[in-house]
């Protein structure tokens, strides 16, 4: 693992900015600012791991059956959109921490999602990607961002109806927070 990937994420769990607009639910899943800095203490004590055994083509991926976070090496933490990519996985690792036993993992992604793309508009940052999935969030995001807590569960059937029909989620209908 390299130190310096895991003190870059730390620095921006605990000081970011941007962050201080993360405050939003999906239904039980919710996310606020001070949980960014609890996922980062548990970062810097070890109930979270940070590694860099990334699957192929992603650059960041949290998996709660073991409490890692792993980033990619090659990922710029300079970078709007990859210090976004590192909150939306943080997303994830609060939600494990909360310990809500098996939910919707079609809204645990749609919280970090909508995480991800709240954070880009927060640092006026380039667009989210194109998929259909990251547009439905940066609407959603948008809300957040004028000071809407609670998702309009309109909102939450359509992003997590799309994230369902992509290949990589449409399998893995639940998770399991288990906590760390």
């Amino acid at each position: 693992m390299n130190a310096t990937v895991k003190s870059h994420v730390i620095q921006i769990l605990k000081y970011d900015r941007a962050i201080a607009k993360h405050n939003f639910a999906i239904n039980n899943l919710r996310v606020w600012p001070s949980a960014y800095r609890d996922v980062a203490r548990a970062v810097e004590t070890g109930k979270i791991r940070i590694g860099t055994n990334v699957g192929k083509g992603n650059a960041a991926e949290y998996d709660a059956r073991f409490g890692v976070m792993d980033v990619a090496e090659t990922l710029n933490l300079l970078d709007e959109r990859d210090r976004a990519l590192v909150i939306h996985e943080a997303t994830h690792a609060h939600l494990d921490m909360l310990t809500l036993g098996k939910h919707s993992g079609y809204e645990n992604e749609a919280m970090g999602y909508i995480a991800e793309a709240l954070y880009i508009l927060a640092v006026n940052g380039r667009d989210v990607g194109t998929q259909s999935f990251r547009q439905i969030a940066k609407g959603i995001a948008a809300q957040v961002f004028k000071g809407q807590y609670g998702i309009a569960q309109k909102d939450v059937e359509m992003l997590t109806a799309d994230i369902a029909k992509q290949r990589f989620y449409a399998s893995r209908p639940f998770y399991v927070s288990n906590g760390l």
